[in-house]
């Protein structure tokens, strides 16, 4: 057979129920709250202002003439060379370097 609470027992709810803790912030805090009355807007503030699309963009001016084109473009591409006296570096990109076995 199961076992039941006593009557007494059964129809009370236990709830578990902390005190309220004063805090000294929030209470500063919720005071200022009410206290704050806003100020109400004068009637130049409260008016709603008529929408205004901005001016259009004026198109830029070429300042580069086809004549300054013409010679960058015949511009020789400066570059440049290796020494010729030593031999090329070679650079292992994929090379993992061994790892130390720990003591």
């Amino acid at each position: 057979m199961g076992r039941t609470a006593p009557k007494h027992m059964m129809s009370a709810r236990l709830f578990s129920v902390t005190p309220k803790r004063n805090n000294l912030i929030s209470d500063l805090y919720v005071q200022q709250i009410k206290q704050f009355k806003p100020n109400p807007l004068s009637a130049s503030q409260a008016d709603i202002k008529a929408f205004q699309l901005p001016a259009k963009p004026s198109v830029p001016s070429d300042e580069i003439s086809a004549d300054a084109v013409a010679s960058y473009e015949a511009a020789p591409v400066d570059t440049e060379a290796a020494p010729t006296g030593s031999a090329p570096v070679e650079e292992d990109w994929f090379v993992f370097e061994e790892e130390e076995e720990h003591h």
